[in-house]
């Protein structure tokens, strides 16, 4: 299987330092020390519209140079959930506006896939040394209780 490769750039101006950190000092000085390391606790962000998640995922990529990748579903949602096989060869994925895939089955089964194979390798989620989300908290709860209820069902005789 080869990897699809992304056609994307980091914006110019999405570092850490033009980031205004005010009011969120504790997640800017976590990320940068995800970014700067292959190691961390893993990581969800959300926030409102024009809150500077965008801006932080990307500058975490900038940051962590070419063990990471950007991911922006906003963009690429319609390619299909087989954009996001191989990634878990990255130390740092940083999947943007999950929001538009939430709530279909196959790329919810491809993330949680996804989940489970950077865990397995080592990775931890927030990069997993792996994955860091930025959507609202409420979509992730509905993506993991779907999905536990589905499996749940599967199991039942």
């Amino acid at each position: 299987m080869s990897q699809l490769a992304l056609p994307l750039q980091l914006a110019d101006h999405a570092v850490f330092a033009s980031f205004l950190p005010k009011g969120n000092e504790e997640l800017t000085a976590a990320l940068i020390a995800v970014a700067n390391s292959s190691s961390g606790s893993g990581c969800w962000i959300w926030g409102g519209g024009a809150s500077g998640k965008t801006h932080l995922l990307q500058a975490v990529c900038e940051r962590a140079g070419d063990r990471s990748v950007y991911v922006p579903l906003a963009m690429l949602a319609g390619a299909g959930p087989g954009l996001i096989d191989g990634l878990d060869s990255r130390e740092l994925v940083c999947i943007d506006d999950l929001h538009e895939v939430v709530g279909d089955p196959a790329w919810e089964r491809a993330l949680f896939t996804l989940y489970n194979d950077l865990l397995a390798s080592g990775g931890q989620l927030f990069g997993f040394f792996g994955i860091l989300l930025a959507l609202p908290a409420a979509a992730v709860l509905s993506v993991l209780i779907r999905f536990a209820y589905n499996r749940y069902l599967k199991e039942q005789p």
